[in-house]
This record gives structure tokens, C-alpha cells and sequence, in this order.
């Protein structure tokens, strides 16, 4: 028997009186009946070894001669744990018949596994006989979420390396990721290494302000907070705002943007030529596309 109701006030109206390991002793020696559905060896040694306390059989046989009794096979045995036992033997015996019955009757619902499972309400017992069900493995859905979670984290720990590295991909971050990758990044990867680039001109997300003891981590620029931040350059020295270069198929870049694209390929980028045009570029980028 793998479960059974345990009464806090019950338990401990009649055991205050007990020390600490005698009450451990106690409360091993109700779970292995349980779980095992027979009584303690007559040996306080063997009971002792059983319940892994080796070393205190003074105080298991204080505890067996109080709750326990010897019954004619020279078991010890408990009364409340024989009564719930019983009990819930004769309930799982009335259910698999009626199961059996419905099933025998042409009950089209009380499928065999059906019965035995109904049979069997509460936890399984080592008397039991094990439930076998065939089992298929679903194929992959086709519908597989198509957001690119790890590589968007490859590109945060490439880009923003001496930022603090992302050690669990959670659901929460899993969900930021996703919010942002279909809105404002436009599903693309090659907008994310922008944005990342971007927050790697900022002194304050980095932490390359004297003075300071903050910098940026994956969760605030994933966030719609930071994002926004970030686009808007609120984070930028005014000489130096951010490059906002995301990449939307939706429009032609801006004659600002092709000007930084073209400096960025000889290796000599201007930043802030890039966003000579900001102003009108931002309101676009804080939506994403449009469509």
C-alpha cells in the first residue's frame, strides 16, 4: 500500500511522550507495514535492521511492547494499521468485481484495463496484480513551436559575453523570448544579433560606467522594458545612441541605413550617422512589422 490518511492530531495526542528517536522509530515501522502489508519481524533485531536503525534496539522494543502486538504467527502487528488494510482490500475486491460484471455483461465502457484501473481507486498494493497497458508513442506534432529559443541565447552569450550567462531556459524566459521574436524582431534571427549589438554600445547595460555596480542581464533585454529601451536608445550616451538597424521585410531601409550598412561592410561604422534618421525609424521598430 502506497498511501494512507495520517492524523497529525491523532498521531501526536499519543505520542508527546515519545523521544525524538523513538518517534522515528515509530513512525519507519508504520510505513513499512503499510507499503508492505504484513507485520515486523518477532526479532527486534531484525526489525531493527529492517527499519535501517541497527543501533537502537533498547528504543524499538520500547515502541513495539506500546503500540504493537504479537499475533499467532509471532508477527508484531498494528491494530489501526490491520483495520485500514482490511478495509481497503475488501474496497478495491468489491470494485474489481464490479468492473468485472459490467465487463462480463457487455458493457462496452468497462474495457478490461478499464476494470482494472477502477479496481484500483486507491494506491496499488504488493497483492495486487500490475496493470499492463500497451502504450503508443505519439509522432512529433506538426505544429513544433518554430521560435528559435537557444539560438536567440547563443547570440546573447556571443555578442554580450561579459554579460551574466543564461544558465536555465526556462518557460517565463521561453515566453519573453517568443514575444519578443514575433513582434518587434520579425521572426529573425539576423534582427536579434542587431538588437544585441546595439545594447553593447551602451555603456549603462554594460556596466562601463565608474561608479555604477549594475549592468544588464538576459532577462532585462529580453524584456519588453529593455527591448523598448534599447530601440529607443534611452540607455545611450546622447553622442552615441544605439544602432537601430532591425532588419523588417515589410519596408525599404532608410537612406540613414544603407549609409550604415555600407560603412559597417568597409569596417569603419559611424554610429551615429546610423541613426541620423532615429526619430522617424523608432515608432516603427517599437511595433514591429507591420505587415
Amino acid at each position: 500500500m502506497h498511501y494512507y490518511q495520517f492524523n497529525i492530531g491523532d498521531y501526536a495526542s499519543h505520542t508527546a511522550h515519545l523521544d525524538e528517536l523513538e518517534d522515528l522509530a515509530y513512525r519507519r515501522m508504520l510505513d513499512y507495514c503499510y507499503l508492505n502489508e504484513i507485520g515486523l519481524p518477532k526479532s527486534v533485531e531484525e526489525t531493527a535492521r529492517l527499519i535501517r536503525m541497527r543501533t537502537h534496539c533498547e528504543r524499538i522494543a520500547v515502541v513495539l511492547r506500546e503500540f504493537f502486538f504479537l499475533d499467532s504467527e509471532g508477527s508484531w502487528r498494528h491494530e489501526r494499521v490491520e483495520r485500514e488494510l482490511e478495509a481497503f482490500r475488501e474496497k478495491s475486491n468489491k470494485s474489481r468485481k464490479a468492473a468485472r460484471k459490467r465487463w462480463d455483461s457487455g458493457d462496452a465502457d468497462a474495457l478490461p484495463a478499464h476494470s482494472e484501473r477502477n479496481a484500483k481507486q486507491e494506491p496499488l498494493t504488493t497483492n495486487q496484480e500490475p496493470v499492463k497497458e500497451t502504450t503508443t508513442t505519439s509522432a512529433p506534432s506538426a505544429s513544433a513551436d518554430p521560435v528559435p529559443y537557444e539560438a536567440v541565447v547563443d547570440l546573447y552569450h556571443e555578442v554580450l559575453h561579459d554579460l551574466p550567462k543564461v544558465q536555465i531556459l526556462n518557460s517565463k524566459r521561453k515566453a519573453a523570448i517568443r514575444q519578443r521574436h514575433t513582434s518587434v524582431m520579425s521572426k529573425s534571427l539576423d534582427n536579434w544579433r542587431l538588437y544585441f549589438e546595439a545594447a553593447f554600445q551602451s555603456d549603462f547595460l554594460m556596466g562601463r560606467i565608474d561608479g555604477k555596480d549594475w549592468r544588464a542581464d538576459f532577462d532585462f533585454l529580453i524584456s519588453e522594458r529593455g527591448v523598448t529601451g534599447v530601440i529607443e536608445a534611452k540607455y545611450h550616451a546622447k553622442n552615441r545612441p544605439a544602432t537601430n538597424t532591425l532588419q523588417h521585410p515589410a519596408r525599404a531601409p532608410t537612406p540613414a541605413e544603407r549609409v550604415a550598412a555600407k560603412r559597417a561592410a568597409a569596417g569603419s561604422p559611424d554610429v551615429g550617422a546610423v541613426v541620423e534618421n532615429v526619430s522617424n525609424v523608432r515608432p516603427y521598430l517599437v511595433e514591429g512589422s507591420r505587415g
